[in-house]
C-alpha cells in the first residue's frame, strides 16, 4: 500500500475531477493535503485515515471505531 492516495482514490473521495476542487473539497473535509508540481492534491493515507476515524492497534492492524454510534 502506499503512503499516499491515488489520484483515482482522490477522485473517488471527493467526487471531484479539477484540482482546485478537489483540494477545496479536501479541506472542507478536514482532510490535510499539500499540492504536486502540477497542482494535483497529495494526500497522505495516514491523514485520509486519521481523518475518517480509522485507528490502528499496536500490530499495526487497521480498526475502525464506530462507539459513537451507540451513544445515546
Amino acid at each position: 500500500m502506499s503512503l499516499t492516495l491515488t489520484n483515482t482514490e482522490i477522485e473517488t473521495v471527493t467526487g471531484r475531477k479539477k484540482f482546485s476542487a478537489q483540494v477545496r473539497q479536501l479541506q472542507r473535509m478536514g482532510i490535510e493535503c499539500k499540492r504536486a508540481a502540477d497542482g494535483s492534491p497529495v494526500v497522505s493515507r495516514l491523514a485520509f485515515e486519521q481523518a475518517m476515524g480509522v485507528r490502528r492497534d499496536a500490530a499495526n492492524d487497521v480498526k475502525l471505531h464506530l462507539d459513537f454510534l451507540n451513544a445515546s
